[in-house]
């Protein structure tokens, strides 16, 4: 007999996370292909405890490994989380930061979980910076990593913004700068993708 374990040392506190995290995540996801998130754990104030809220986000159309690792990678990067890890079984990245950064990440997640092609994300002014904005493109012409890929270098280079993302799956990008940083990005992107 095989015996699935695991074995977590720590605070109370942290016990208590490792605990609702094992449970939320120790299940099936909760329908196939629908996206919802759970309901969010709130780490007790303590010190050195500058990301007191987790969240796990399920994602209904990231279809690959490698697609729900794009999303891990441009939600860490575009809202500067040091703690966002993906579950490929569910479908699901659990994610610790302020609410400040969950607030970006729930907009990120709601506009770019979606079918290719939804074009609906409006611009989030990111709270605690008075000029820090985000916006996700959505591209007509490009579907290939490599014609991705080459839509971020030049934004990055010429509108000097290191916060710019590939997300295949609706083939977007998210981008996050200032509103002329943003303003530069979306002539570059409207002059390449022809």
């Amino acid at each position: 007999m095989t015996l699935n374990a695991l074995a977590v040392r720590g605070t109370a506190d942290q016990m208590a996370l490792a605990e609702w995290m094992f449970n939320a995540l120790d299940k099936a996801a909760p329908q196939p292909n629908q996206h919802t998130t759970s309901a969010e754990y709130l780490v007790p104030e303590g010190p050195g405890n500058r990301s007191p809220v987790v969240v796990i986000l399920y994602l209904a159309h990231a279809d690959t490994p490698q697609s729900l690792q794009e999303f891990v990678n441009l939600i860490r990067a575009t809202g500067d989380f040091a703690r966002a890890f993906p579950n490929n079984a569910l479908k699901a990245v659990t994610v610790r930061g302020t609410a400040d950064q969950m607030a970006l990440a729930r907009w990120l997640f709601d506009g770019l979980d979606q079918p290719a092609q939804s074009p609906s994300t409006q611009e989030f002014r990111v709270a605690g910076s008075s000029n820090d904005v985000a916006r996700v493109f959505y591209l007509n012409h490009t579907a290939a990593p490599q014609g991705m890929q080459e839509f971020t270098a030049p934004i990055r280079t010429t509108a000097n913004m290191q916060r710019v993302f590939p997300y295949l799956p609706p083939k977007a990008l998210a981008i996050r700068g200032t509103p002329d940083q943003l303003a530069l990005a979306a002539r570059l992107i409207q002059e390449q993708d022809q």
